[in-house]
C-alpha cells in the first residue's frame, strides 16, 4: 500500500513538473556553474525592476526586449522593491547599490567575482518569495556582464511554462558564470563576397543571444577596407555595388548603432597594404602612415565606429622595419586615445583598443630567429593592443602549445583568428557538421579541451554567413566554457536555436548531406548495393528509401515558408546546394531503376533526365555559386559548382552512369 502511494505521489509530482516547466534549464553557451533549486516560483505578469546607476540604457532596453517584447511581461523601473509582484534587481558587483547589497552575503557571488583571468563575470539568481513569487537578482562585474546574463534569462523564459496574463512559472536556480575568453565572435576577413548588410545585422542579433561580443570587420573585397582605404565610404551605392558587398555611410551608421544595442563590438579594420600602400622604411614615412590611417579612422568615427583594427596580413615585411611597425601601432593607439577618450560623455563613446593582425600571423611563416626579431618589437606595443595569430599555420586547430609559444614571444596572451569554418579555398563546400567533424573534414586535428593562454577567438567563417551559424554556435559555446564543450551535443542543439523547433529536425537531417563529406552510413549502403549487384541480387531497398528521404527533405526545405528574415537569408544561401542535392538523389534513383526498364519509352525518358542532370552539374548556374577572387577595388568573380554529398553519393552516380554507359562526364567540376 505504501509503495502504491509512493508511485502515485511520484506520478503527481511528474505531472506538476511538466505543467510548471523544466526541472532544469539548458543554456547556451554552457554556464560555468548552474545549481537548480528545489522550488518553483511565479514570475508575475508585471515585474518591478530595480536597476543600479551603473546599468546602462542598452542593458535596460535588452531587459525590456526579453520580458515584454518576447514574453508579454510588463516591467516598471523603480528605486525600491514592490510588494505583490516579482522584483528584478540589476547591479554591479562592489557598487553597494540595491542589487549588490542583496547579493553581498552570497558565497556564490563572492566566489565568482574572485575568479582571476576570466571575463564578463556575473551571477543570476532566481528565488521564491514567501508569497511564491519569483525574485531575480542579476549582478555583474560591469553593465556588459549584466547584459550577457540577460541572454541566460531569455533562454530560461523560453523554457518556462505560462502565458503573459498569468506570468511564468520558473525553476529556482543560481547561475555563476564567466567567459574563458575575452573576445568571442567573428572576423569577416575571408576572400569572397562580403556579407550583405542584412546578413551582418542578423549575425549581430544572433551573437547577442549567445554572449558573443566581437564583429571584426575586414572583408578583403571591401575596397574601402583595402584598395581605397584612404577614402571615405560613399554616401550612396548602386545595386551592383551592394551585390558586391559594398557599404554606404548610412549602412555603417546603422551597424554602429546596432553594435551598441547588441553589445557586439563592430571593429572596423583597415588594410593599408593595397592601393597606395603605407611605407614603414623610415621614421618619417612611419609618422606619415600614422597620420594617413588616423585620418581614415576619423572618417569612420564620424559614422559611429568606436573600435578599430589594423590588418597587415598577406603583405610583405622587412625585418629592418620591425621597430617602425612597433612605433606605428603605439603612436596610432596614443593618438586615438588622446583625441577621443579625454572628454567623452558616455562610456559608449569610448574608443576601445586597436586589434592588430601582424605580418607574421601564422607561426610557420618564419624561423625562430625571425619570430624573435619581429615579436620582440611588437611585444613593446601598448599592452591593451590585441594581437592575433592563426596558430601554427594559416589553417589550424586549437592547440594550446601555439598560444604558449605566442605568449612567450609577445610576453602577453594573444587572440586567435581562426580560419574555421572558412571555405574561401573550397568555394563549393559548406560545413554543416559539428566542430570536431568539420575540422576533420578540413584536414585538421581535434581541438584540445582547454586553451587557457588564448585571449579570444574570432571565427573567419564561410562566405555563407547564415549557414555558418551552425559552426558559430559552437564557437560561442567553446569560447565561453571550453572545458564543458561537447561537440556532438552542441551540434544537436544548434538547429533549434537557428531555425526554431518546427524546422530543426529537417535542417539537421539535411545538414548530413549538404556537406561535401556525406555520412559513412550512406557510403556503407552504397557498398552493400554494389556487392549485391555483383552477386546478381537486388538489395537496394534501404538505399532507395534513403535517397527518396534526401530528395523529399531537400524539396521540403526549398518550399519551406520562411518564418523570419533569418530563414529567408538562410534559404537564399543554401538554394544551389539544396537544388543539386535533390537532383543528385533523384538521378541516383533513376540510374538504379534504369536496368529494370522494360519499356523503351520509359528508358528513353530516364536517360534524357539523367543526361540533363549530369550536364547541369557542370554547366547550370543553378548548381553553382559565384565568389569574388582576390582583394582590392575590383576583384574578378568566378562560378564554382557546389559540392553536396561528394564523398559517396556523387561518385556513386558517376559509377552507375558508367555501368549503364549513358554519358561520359569528366570527374572535374562535378
Amino acid at each position: 500500500m505504501i509503495c502504491l502511494f509512493r508511485r502515485l505521489l511520484l506520478a503527481v509530482l511528474a505531472i506538476l513538473c511538466s505543467l510548471w516547466g523544466h526541472a532544469d534549464y539548458t543554456i547556451y553557451p554552457t554556464p560555468q556553474r548552474m545549481a537548480a533549486g528545489r522550488d518553483k516560483a511565479l514570475l508575475t505578469a508585471s515585474v518591478n525592476v530595480v536597476a543600479e546607476k551603473g546599468i546602462d540604457a542598452y542593458t535596460i532596453a535588452r531587459l525590456k526586449e526579453v520580458l515584454t517584447q518576447q514574453n508579454g511581461i510588463a516591467m516598471t523601473l523603480a528605486r525600491k522593491p514592490k510588494v505583490g509582484c516579482s522584483n528584478l534587481w540589476l547591479g554591479i558587483n562592489g557598487s553597494k547599490g540595491a542589487a549588490d547589497k542583496r547579493a553581498v552575503k552570497s558565497v556564490v557571488a563572492r566566489d565568482v567575482f574572485a575568479v582571476q583571468d576570466k571575463f564578463d563575470r556575473h551571477v543570476l539568481s532566481i528565488s521564491r518569495s514567501a508569497k511564491g513569487q519569483a525574485d531575480i537578482i542579476i549582478l555583474g562585474e560591469h553593465t556588459n556582464a549584466v547584459f550577457y546574463a540577460l541572454a541566460t534569462l531569455e533562454q530560461m523564459l523560453e523554457q518556462s511554462a505560462g502565458v503573459a496574463a498569468d506570468g511564468k512559472m520558473m525553476q529556482t536556480v543560481t547561475v555563476s558564470d564567466y567567459a574563458d575568453m575575452q573576445y568571442r565572435g567573428i572576423v569577416e576577413g575571408y576572400y569572397g563576397y562580403p556579407y550583405s548588410f542584412d546578413v551582418k545585422k542578423d549575425l549581430m542579433q544572433f551573437f547577442k543571444r549567445y554572449k558573443m561580443n566581437t564583429y571584426l570587420y575586414g572583408a578583403k573585397s571591401d575596397p574601402y577596407h583595402s584598395g581605397y582605404w584612404r577614402d571615405a565610404y560613399p554616401e550612396a551605392i548602386t545595386p551592383l555595388q551592394q551585390k558586391n558587398g559594398w557599404l554606404s555611410q548610412q549602412m555603417i551608421i546603422d551597424l554602429s548603432r546596432l553594435s551598441l544595442e547588441t553589445k557586439v563590438n563592430f571593429i572596423w579594420a583597415i588594410h593599408p597594404n593595397s592601393g597606395k600602400a603605407v611605407d614603414f622604411h623610415t621614421a618619417e614615412s612611419t609618422a606619415s602612415a600614422v597620420a594617413d590611417v588616423a585620418a581614415k579612422f576619423s572618417k569612420m568615427h564620424s559614422l559611429g565606429v568606436r573600435q578599430f583594427a589594423v590588418f597587415l596580413d598577406d603583405a610583405g615585411w622587412d625585418f629592418d622595419d620591425v621597430n617602425n611597425y612597433r612605433d606605428f601601432l603605439n603612436n596610432l593607439q596614443l593618438y586615438m586615445e588622446q583625441k577621443y577618450n579625454r572628454n567623452y560623455v558616455n562610456s559608449s563613446d569610448t574608443v576601445l583598443p586597436i586589434h592588430y593582425v601582424p605580418h607574421i600571423y601564422a607561426i610557420n611563416f618564419a624561423n625562430e630567429q625571425q619570430l624573435q626579431t619581429y615579436f620582440d618589437a611588437i611585444s613593446q606595443t601598448k599592452a591593451n593592443i590585441v594581437v592575433y595569430t592563426t596558430g601554427s599555420g594559416v589553417w589550424s586547430s586549437l592547440q594550446n602549445a601555439d598560444f604558449v609559444k605566442m605568449k612567450q614571444l609577445m610576453k602577453r596572451p594573444v587572440a586567435l583568428w581562426w580560419n574555421y569554418p572558412c571555405n574561401d579555398n573550397k568555394d563549393g563546400r559548406v560545413y554543416t557538421a559539428d566542430m570536431h567533424t568539420t575540422l576533420h573534414e578540413m584536414g585538421l586535428p581535434t581541438p584540445e579541451t582547454e586553451i587557457p593562454q588564448c585571449l579570444g577567438m574570432v571565427s573567419n567563417p564561410m562566405q555563407q554567413g547564415e549557414v555558418a551559424k551552425i559552426c558559430l554556435f559552437g564557437v560561442a559555446d567553446y569560447a565561453w566554457n571550453s572545458h564543458a564543450f561537447n561537440t556532438r551535443r552542441n551540434w544537436e542543439d544548434a538547429f533549434t536555436h537557428i531555425v526554431g523547433k518546427d524546422n530543426a529536425m529537417l535542417y539537421k537531417y539535411l545538414s548530413l548531406y549538404l556537406r561535401h563529406d556525406d555520412p559513412d552510413h550512406l557510403g556503407s549502403m552504397i557498398e552493400h548495393y554494389k556487392t549485391a549487384l555483383a552477386e546478381y541480387r537486388d538489395d537496394g531497398f534501404a538505399l532507395r528509401d534513403t535517397l527518396q528521404a534526401i530528395k523529399s527533405a531537400a524539396d521540403r526545405m526549398l518550399k519551406m515558408p520562411p518564418a523570419s528574415k533569418s530563414d529567408s537569408l538562410l534559404l537564399q544561401e543554401l538554394r544551389p546546394w539544396l537544388i543539386k542535392l535533390s537532383s543528385m538523389a533523384e538521378t541516383a534513383q533513376l540510374l538504379m531503376q534504369l536496368p529494370k526498364m522494360s519499356s523503351s519509352a520509359d528508358r528513353d525518358l530516364y536517360i534524357h533526365k539523367i543526361k540533363e542532370a549530369i550536364t547541369n552539374y557542370k554547366e547550370n548556374k543553378d548548381y553553382q555559386v559565384d565568389a569574388l577572387e582576390g582583394m582590392g577595388e575590383n576583384p574578378p568573380s568566378e562560378w564554382h559548382p557546389v559540392e553536396p554529398s561528394h564523398k559517396y553519393l556523387m561518385p556513386f552516380i558517376l559509377w552507375l552512369n558508367e555501368q549503364n554507359d549513358i554519358i561520359k562526364p569528366t570527374v572535374e567540376n562535378q
